[in-house]
C-alpha cells in the first residue's frame, strides 16, 4: 500500500512540475514555422541551463518579435523616407540642376 501511495505522489508531483513548466513557456503556436524555429534555435543552448532560463529566453525573443510587429507602420514610413532620400532626391537634384542651367542659358540669350 505504501508503494502505491509513493507512486501516486511521484505521479502527481511530475504532473504539477510539468504544469508549472508549461506556464513558464510562451505559446508559440500562433507563429509561423520559420519564426517558431528561429526562436527555438536561438534558445537552444538555454535549454541546458534549465527550464526557467529556457523559458526566459523564449519570452524575450517573443516580446522582441511582438514589439517589432507593433513598429510595422513606423518601419514602412522609414522605408519610404529612405527610398526618397537615396533614390528620388538625387534625381530631383539633377533635374533641378538642368532646369537651372537651361534657365541660365536662356537669360544669356535674352541679354
Amino acid at each position: 500500500m505504501k508503494f502505491i501511495t509513493i507512486l501516486i505522489t511521484i505521479f502527481i508531483l511530475k504532473i504539477a512540475h510539468a504544469a508549472s513548466n508549461d506556464q513558464l513557456f510562451p505559446d508559440l503556436s500562433g507563429l509561423n514555422n520559420e519564426t517558431r524555429d528561429s526562436i527555438k534555435a536561438a534558445c537552444h543552448m538555454e535549454k541546458f541551463k534549465g527550464p526557467k532560463k529556457h523559458a526566459e529566453c523564449q519570452n524575450k525573443h517573443l516580446a522582441s518579435i511582438k514589439s517589432d510587429s507593433n513598429n510595422f507602420f513606423s518601419d514602412i514610413i522609414n522605408r519610404i523616407i529612405n527610398t526618397f532620400v537615396y533614390y528620388v532626391q538625387p534625381i530631383l537634384i539633377i533635374i533641378l540642376f538642368f532646369l537651372w542651367r537651361n534657365q541660365k542659358k536662356r537669360n544669356k540669350k535674352i541679354k
